[in-house]
């Protein structure tokens, strides 16, 4: 028979991963390195010791994941599992963890922390008494409604780094269940990429660190995300996107050149432009004004034409530096 979190959940049994949390987590560790994650997380990936690599199945019914783009599409409250696994196996009785933190994508906006939306941290929190203290967090008291990642597992530990504001969410880590090689850990988001208020249509992506109860990185893993009501929709479009950028970004190297001089720009040969001037006819009064008129007009004509061609080198070399510039943000 069909639980009631079949629909929400995609059918995934919330029951079938159990995770028990060791004996040795006490007060101060939860006070202490457990919480911390830095005013500015790096999203390098790193295997580490334990080559440490991250995994899904195939795309699922209420998510999809573009290749060229590295980033599932997702509703919001969808499950996503997936799959952690190493090549080495924990030694379990230190204490390991997985944990997953949201952060924006683009560096502009990398030291702000990732948080829900006014109007759906209001459905859980309608008087905000979750962070009414300053440096402490409530959210656990309020259906964690600061938390845009959850994990759905009943030992998930959800934390607040009260030095950066950031919220995450920690799994301790058990054996892989017998006949496989894997830790799946099934998440789901609580707010959408587009919500005003919180997210604001700011890419965001997803770092899953291996820790150590001491707060000892053991490796890292990066997931690109996007929360959104369409998910096939909105994939197809930004791979639609990125392809025409890519095309766009091919043909500007064409354009430029490629050695570190100045552009060269094709000059044109102003004297070619005496065809334009009139045939030879008898001189008079009128005939002398005309002349002096054209005479001048042609000269201010010369003038612009040198003032067009020297914007015009100008123009290639901002070209060439916003290509570098470009190519300097690319993760």
């Amino acid at each position: 028979m069909a639980s009631p979190n079949d629909d929400m959940f995609g059918g995934f049994d919330m029951n079938s991963i159990d995770y028990v949390l060791p004996d040795d987590i006490n007060g101060d560790l939860l006070d202490g390195n457990f919480f911390f994650v830095g005013n500015i997380p790096t999203k390098e990936e790193y295997p580490g010791p334990f080559n440490f690599t991250l995994t899904m199945d195939t795309n699922g019914q209420k998510w999809v994941y573009s290749k060229p783009l590295e980033q599932v599409f997702i509703g919001m409250n969808k499950v996503l599992v997936l799959n952690f696994h190493t090549e080495l196996q924990l030694p379990l009785d230190e204490g390991y963890y997985i944990r997953a933190l949201p952060v924006y994508s683009n560096n502009e906006h990398i030291n702000v922390p990732v948080c829900r939306c006014t109007f759906h941290a209001f459905e859980d929190d309608p008087q905000s008494q979750a962070h009414h203290t300053p440096d402490k967090c409530r959210c656990e008291e309020f259906n964690n409604v600061g938390h845009v990642v959850r994990a759905q597992c009943r030992d998930a530990i959800y934390c607040f780094d009260k030095h950066s504001g950031r919220h995450s969410v920690m799994i301790p880590v058990n054996r892989p269940q017998p006949g496989s090689d894997k830790i799946a850990i099934p998440y789901s988001f609580a707010c959408k990429t587009s919500c005003q208020g919180g997210m604001q249509r700011r890419a965001i992506h997803l770092i899953f660190t291996l820790e150590t109860i001491d707060g000892s990185i053991l490796g890292r893993r990066i997931l690109g995300i996007k929360i959104c009501s369409c998910p096939k929709r909105d994939k197809e479009r930004q791979e639609k996107d990125f392809y025409a950028d890519k095309l766009g970004e091919n043909q500007s190297k064409q354009r430029l050149p490629q050695s570190n001089n100045e552009p060269k720009t094709k000059k044109i040969k102003l004297e070619h432009l005496e065809l334009l001037q009139p045939p030879k006819a008898p001189v008079d009064g009128d005939l002398k004004r005309e002349i002096k008129d054209f005479k001048k007009m042609f000269d201010d004509f010369s003038s612009s034409l040198n003032s067009l061609m020297s914007m015009h080198s100008k123009m290639l070399q901002k070209m060439k530096r916003i290509d570098e510039l470009q190519r300097s943000f690319t993760f």
